[in-house]
């Protein structure tokens, strides 16, 4: 898909009443060494001060900020909306209670110039760390200081842990929407798995990103258990997906692909619960045959997730 970019770098940011976290982000952004960017706020139907507030950064603002307010569909519309919207040819996703590092956007630029442009179609992108506020590596490092590798190798054979941070060509991820038809959320591992089948990642032990807690998180039971109902298709989705085009990598991560097997029955009982008419078939007899292997402990899991108390 040609699409025209005017800079280096777009800096995606997706909010839902978070209006008393952004300013934080806002001034990370102010701070960068690197400037050639442009910030796309997608407002995913906040009722709160989003708008006004984003107002106020235009005013004061050295780069590009683009507000757009959609109705509440969730983060998979938002990232495909600004990726129709972006004008920067890399895309670097940046939740609203996070902290871009002074030098981010340089170390990343540096990085990405540094593999030969002959070279480049061949890469997705630049991936580095995440720090937490006590400044510590979330996670685990990777195995160099600076490797080409992917996303699937990472966590498969080098076991890799922990969010990361970084960006991937605009014009991929064009090619790789989210999927819309499906219900609620929609894990990020559906698209940027599929990606990892196709193009590597350089990937860099420098920290990139600071990841601040949520104190407003709900976690009460009643709560987490209607999330697991609202976004059953998703995870379900998700399961059939990793079962249909992963298990080359059983033999390294055996009980996670034992876990998935289990939680695609388990999220088809909440979807059924739910009255959700949509399935998820897996054509693969290997995966059918781990998933009616794991039916008992689904259905346990199933079950223990009403059960679970406070």
């Amino acid at each position: 898909m040609n699409k025209e970019f005017l800079y280096t770098f777009t800096v995606f940011t997706p909010t839902y009443n978070r209006a008393h976290l952004l300013p934080r982000l806002f001034e990370s952004l102010r701070s960068q060494s690197f400037i050639d960017f442009e910030w796309i706020i997608i407002d995913d139907g906040s009722e709160d001060e989003t708008s006004e507030t984003v107002q106020a950064f235009n005013s004061i603002g050295s780069f590009p900020i683009l507000y757009q307010y959609q109705p509440h569909q969730h983060k998979k519309v938002a990232h495909n909306l600004a990726l129709k919207l972006a004008r920067g040819k890399l895309f670097l996703p940046v939740d609203s209670d996070d902290e871009l590092l002074p030098t981010a956007l340089e170390i990343l630029s540096q990085n990405w110039n540094e593999i030969p442009e002959d070279q480049q179609a061949l890469y997705a992108g630049v991936t580095g760390l995440r720090i937490d506020e006590s400044n510590k590596i979330i996670g685990t490092k990777f195995p160099l200081n600076k490797m080409d590798s992917t996303s699937l190798d990472m966590f498969y054979c080098y076991k890799i842990k922990g969010d990361k941070c970084g960006f991937i060509r605009t014009d991929i991820l064009l090619e790789f929407p989210f999927p819309e038809n499906i219900p609620n959320h929609v894990p990020e591992g559906v698209v940027f798995s599929k990606i990892a089948r196709f193009y590597k990642t350089r990937y860099i032990n420098e920290p990139l990103l600071k990841a601040y807690k949520n104190a407003n998180q709900i976690t009460n039971y009643k709560y987490q258990l209607r999330l697991l109902q609202e976004n059953a298709d998703g995870h379900a989705y998700w399961a059939r997906e990793i079962l249909t085009n992963e298990l080359d990598y059983f033999r390294q991560r055996p009980f996670w692909f034992f876990k998935i097997a289990a939680n695609y029955t388990r999220f088809h009982l909440h979807m059924k619960m739910k009255g959700s008419l949509n399935k998820y078939p897996i054509q693969s007899k290997q995966a059918k045959g781990l998933v009616l292997a794991m039916l008992p402990i689904a259905t346990i899991r199933f079950l223990l997730d009403y059960r679970r108390k406070n």
